[in-house]
């Protein structure tokens, strides 16, 4: 009678467990790198547009603001009288100190030097040097991570069907 072969099987079941391990490690450094990809700054490019839609954004609320403040004009024309101005009736500068919200200069700026303040800030995003080396736009973070997640399933996939079959044979891989 031939008695098995137990140091074949102890072989085989370490190998096993060392798959095992490799694919545990495997996955998570995979699920780490997720977590950078998701953690990235953003590109320069997502940064300009994004300050550029900011600064439009303000422009339009001043835009309305002064629109506002000149309609009297186009209403009473040269009938306005010495004290009302275009602020409105009695009221005796355009925008008064005591009136005038922090934000108003900021979005005069945009409305006045629209085009020049958009370039300004882009020139200035564009000349810094320290900018961080795996910045990415929206769509390359997003192909990172369909290639990421990809990758995951496939070997969390290999990993539990290797569990899988070991547990079948009645054997705990570690």
């Amino acid at each position: 009678m031939k008695l098995p072969d137990f140091l074949g099987l102890r072989s085989v079941i370490q190998s096993a467990s060392a798959q095992k391990r490799d694919l545990d490690e495997r996955i998570l450094e995979l699920q780490r790198k997720r977590s950078t990809v998701e953690a990235a700054p953003a590109a320069k490019s997502v940064v300009k547009s994004f300050i550029a839609g900011r600064m439009r954004a303000a422009a339009s609320g001043y835009e309305t603001m002064m629109q506002q403040a000149v309609r009297p004009f186009a209403i009473q024309g040269f009938r306005m009288g010495i004290h009302e101005h275009v602020a409105g009736p009695g009221r005796p500068t355009l925008f008064p100190a005591t009136d005038v919200d922090p934000r108003a200069l900021d979005q005069a700026l945009c409305f006045l030097l629209r085009d020049q303040a958009e370039k300004a800030v882009a020139a200035t995003i564009d000349a810094m040097q320290d900018w961080p080396p795996n910045a990415m736009t929206a769509e390359q973070r997003a192909a990172e991570l369909t290639r990421i997640d990809a990758e995951l399933d496939k070997l969390t996939s290999a990993r539990d069907e290797l569990v899988r079959n070991a547990d079948a044979a009645g054997i705990t891989l570690d």
